[in-house]
């Protein structure tokens, strides 16, 4: 893994001043970053969940966006004591080619998916305006989860990691903790459980690639938000 696109790639390498209990504590501290934030949000956006469903989607995924960067941004410059720009945290960039590849990569897999399971399409009945719905699905589903995840494990706990780990071993670790984070809710069976950590950890391989070839968190955050809008 290389960087690419970015000029910055290369700062994700000048990690060796934070000592191993900064970055343990860091990397804890990114997690409770995804999940502190939801109840607040929650309770911003409920009052509008009842008369329109994509206001209150769009505001409880910025608030909770708006508070995990925070979080996030304060960890890496209070507690690391560094810059966001040598964890891919800088000003916005998006390679072009990774920019295409979001909407290449979901469009095969979405496209394999009805080969290899038997079956039809259903949509769930709601009484709902249609447009609010799918407009509120959109908002919800792209922007809740997408970007903070990319700024948290990709952006904070996989730059980390290279401190111990090769780039590969690194990504594979931070796969697998962003697969477990995912499989909070009950329901699973073997069978399920295996193939969610499988493709979970494989997509999140794939994001820290992206960031190590473009130098930059925005450029796996805008697949991501791509892939979970076309899933």
């Amino acid at each position: 893994m290389t960087p690419g696109c970015a000029e910055n790639g290369s700062e994700t390498l000048a990690l060796t001043s934070v000592s191993t209990v900064r970055a343990v504590v860091a990397m804890n501290l990114g997690l409770a970053c995804l999940f502190v934030p939801t109840p607040l949000s929650f309770l911003l956006a409920y009052p509008f969940e009842r008369t329109s469903y994509s206001a209150a989607a769009f505001l409880f995924a910025f608030t909770h966006n708006a508070l995990a960067i925070a979080g996030t941004w304060a960890i890496i410059r209070f507690l690391l004591k560094q810059r966001p720009g040598v964890y891919g945290l800088g000003g916005p960039v998006l390679c072009l080619r990774w920019a295409v590849a979001a909407f290449i990569v979901p469009a095969v897999c979405v496209g394999l998916i009805p080969l290899a399971v038997p079956g039809g399409w259903q949509a769930p009945g709601t009484g709902r305006e249609p447009v609010d719905v799918v407009v509120g699905l959109i908002i919800y589903t792209g922007m809740f989860g997408s970007i903070v995840e990319e700024v948290v494990f990709h952006g904070l706990m996989y730059p980390l990691m290279k401190k111990w780990l090769s780039p590969w071993w690194s990504a594979v670790v931070t796969g697998v903790v962003f697969a477990v984070a995912h499989m909070t809710r009950g329901g699973w069976t073997p069978l399920s459980a295996a193939c969610f950590m499988f493709t979970a950890t494989a997509l999140a391989i794939y994001f820290a690639y992206v960031v190590e070839d473009s130098g930059s968190v925005w450029s796996a955050a805008w697949g991501h938000i791509v892939w979970n809008i076309a899933l």
